[in-house]
């Protein structure tokens, strides 16, 4: 048997039976979207479309054969699942277990005629892998309204699957389905290592503020190396979090900043940076910021482009990430509060540039990269910040560290041997295709398992 993912599409659908119309009208106006946009909100849509992993989409393991559908699944096709599996068991030469992908911004406008239908007849993946929390825009255009759904619609007998798709690997969020009886399996993925590495990196065409210069990680690594590191820290800080505010005030107040590049889009209140304002007005933009990070408002856009002297000149990088807490920042009736562990690009930046770093975010954010099978720099750097669960205090072992480090520089030869480590690691194709491999093979194995619970027929 061969599993295949098969995004929903419902940009050609004209039969709103399956869609509820007041949600789909709430999206375009409060959100801007559009029916494509739904189907670009799809990890396994983005599959389909990203230069790694054109070539290379057979992630078999295990002895289960798992791929992607050549085309996607129009809704209008749903009713007609069985024909769809036929043609994919003919072009594939053997059975086929469909899986139907959707990103949560579809599932949230998808009607409760929909969930009736497809819950109990369909292996479901839903995804959004940009966000560690369950999409919550307002009481309609929720999450939450699909768990109720999915809760009223399943049936224990039939062999069919849910699974929900997140950059959130804090083992309890699994247990907090169970706990609020959402018959759905959670699969972690670390969408924001390939998004780094597209957006972010130095090897990548799309990637590179100088576009006329080839980089390989070996290379780039060589350059790296010998570079005179001439300024101190690394901060580059965008959205608005408190916790980012103040890292930036207190590392400027005390001088840590002076010889440094930073920068800080906005604050909510000027009695949060009392020091920082005596100076600079906002936005404060690090220097040479790149021309595409800057909208023409004068606020930074992305801060995915960087700066090759930042990252060939800096000492250290400072990852400020959007979580310091680790329970979800929205609380539902009848729900409670749900745990996060997220690493984005703002901890992988450094491992595709190949500098030492530290990281102000969530409790356990090193182990996290490590069980990946990353380096960090414990020995070199004070990392006990990351198993402090009170986020008050790891904030201050992280200001800690900081300090130390540009106050007694560890060894630089010890530095870059770990740096090298990660650098050649994040660029190593087989590790980035093996991540989409394990998350498409976890999908799998939960539907496989719950077969065997469910399915008599199945078991014999």
């Amino acid at each position: 048997m061969i599993n295949v993912f098969v995004p929903l599409d419902i940009s050609t659908y004209a039969n709103k039976f399956f869609i509820d119309l007041d949600k789909m009208d709430r999206m375009k106006s409060e959100l801007s979207f559009t029916p494509a946009d739904y189907i670009e909100h799809d990890i396994f849509h983005v599959l389909t479309r990203s230069p790694m992993y054109s070539s290379n989409l057979d992630f078999s393991q295990y002895g289960k054969k798992v791929t992607l559908s050549p085309f996607r699944l129009a809704l209008a096709d749903l009713d007609l699942l069985d024909q769809v599996e036929r043609r994919l068991t003919d072009s594939y030469g053997e059975e086929v277990a469909v899986h139907v992908t959707m990103s949560e911004h579809l599932a949230s406008i998808m009607s409760r005629e929909f969930w009736l239908r497809a819950v109990p007849n369909f292996n479901l993946v839903i995804s959004d892998v940009w966000e560690p929390e369950f999409l919550d825009h307002d009481p309609k255009l929720s999450m939450y309204n699909v768990f109720e759904y999915i809760k009223q619609s399943v049936d224990q007998s039939a062999p069919f699957k849910v699974n929900l798709v997140k950059p959130n690997s804090h083992d309890g969020l699994q247990k907090w389905l169970t706990l609020n009886k959402i018959p759905a399996s959670v699969v972690n993925f670390e969408y924001f290592l390939y998004d780094t590495w597209v957006q972010s990196g130095v090897t990548y065409a799309g990637s590179k503020l100088d576009k006329e210069t080839t980089y390989k990680s070996k290379t780039f690594f060589d350059l790296q190396r010998k570079t005179e590191k001439t300024k101190d820290i690394l901060l580059l800080n965008r959205t608005y979090k408190a916790h980012r505010v103040a890292v930036v005030n207190d590392l400027y107040k005390d001088g840590y900043l002076d010889n440094s590049y930073f920068s800080l889009q906005e604050i909510r209140d000027s009695s949060e940076a009392p020091e920082l304002l005596e100076d600079y007005e906002l936005p404060i933009l690090a220097d040479s910021e790149p021309d595409t990070n800057i909208g023409p408002d004068g606020f930074m856009q992305h801060d995915s482009v960087a700066n090759y002297d930042w990252i060939l000149k800096s000492k250290l990088y400072v990852g400020t990430e959007s979580y310091m807490s680790v329970d979800s920042q929205i609380l539902q009736q009848g729900y409670t509060k749900y745990p996060i562990r997220f690493v984005s690009e703002k901890v992988y930046k450094p491992l595709a540039w190949g500098m030492p770093f530290i990281i102000l975010g969530n409790a356990r954010t090193l182990l996290r990269i490590r069980q990946l099978g990353f380096k960090t720099f414990d020995g070199l750097i004070d990392e006990s910040y990351d198993l402090e669960d009170d986020p008050k205090i790891r904030y201050d072992m992280v200001l800690n560290a900081i300090k130390s480090f540009i106050d007694s520089p560890p060894d630089s030869e010890k530095l870059m041997k770990i740096c090298k480590f990660n650098l050649d690691m994040f660029y190593d194709t087989d590790f980035q295709l093996n991540q989409f491999s394990e998350m498409a093979n976890s999908c799998v194995n939960n539907y496989y398992n719950f077969r065997r619970t469910v399915d008599n027929e199945f078991n014999q």
